[in-house]
């Protein structure tokens, strides 16, 4: 640690002798783990060890190996990705006919804070071949404000209940 180290490195290497072992894998890791009777998976913490993992195989070989009788080659030789739920729903499918069911124009109009006339046309963007992944999003809000100010009986909002309160919060 010298001067020929650059001072990242040097950063890191303190780190890694005082903060790692004294208060990260105690305090967050082996120590806390035990006393709850849990066991973790750490990390690698040695460099080469993790370096040699890395470069030897493919992620989960021995899954693929089990598998490769009943598997492609493609699916054989194909790198690890991360699952990702669709982004896009049918029109017609039970998602739209739920939210059709929760978001209509009195359910809207009884939260009064929300237009109707945007949700509106949120719903006929958020379903199909060419939906639109944002005006889901919002119908899944609103929803979920429609079922929590049913299931509490939630008064309907006013401006003026808005108004009152802001008055109220700038005079204390």
């Amino acid at each position: 640690m010298d001067n020929s180290w650059h001072p990242l490195h040097t950063s890191l290497w303190v780190y890694n002798k005082l903060a790692l072992p004294n208060m990260i894998l105690t305090c967050l890791g082996n120590r806390v783990e035990t006393a709850h009777s849990v066991e973790s998976r750490p990390p690698f913490l040695d460099q080469k060890l993790a370096d040699a993992a890395r470069q030897s195989l493919s992620e989960k070989w021995t899954l693929k190996e089990a598998g490769k009788p009943f598997i492609t080659q493609e699916l054989y030789e194909r790198r690890k990705h991360p699952y990702t739920a669709p982004i896009k729903w049918p029109c017609g499918g039970p998602l739209n006919r739920l939210m059709e069911r929760l978001i209509t124009k009195e359910n809207v109009e009884n939260l009064g804070f929300i237009d109707w006339g945007n949700t509106r046309g949120w719903l006929q963007a958020a379903f199909g071949d060419d939906a639109d992944s944002r005006s889901f999003r919002r119908l899944v809000i609103i929803g979920s404000w429609v079922v929590l100010s049913q299931s509490f009986g939630v008064k309907r909002a006013s401006k003026q209940h808005w108004y009152n309160g802001l008055k109220t919060c700038k005079s204390s």
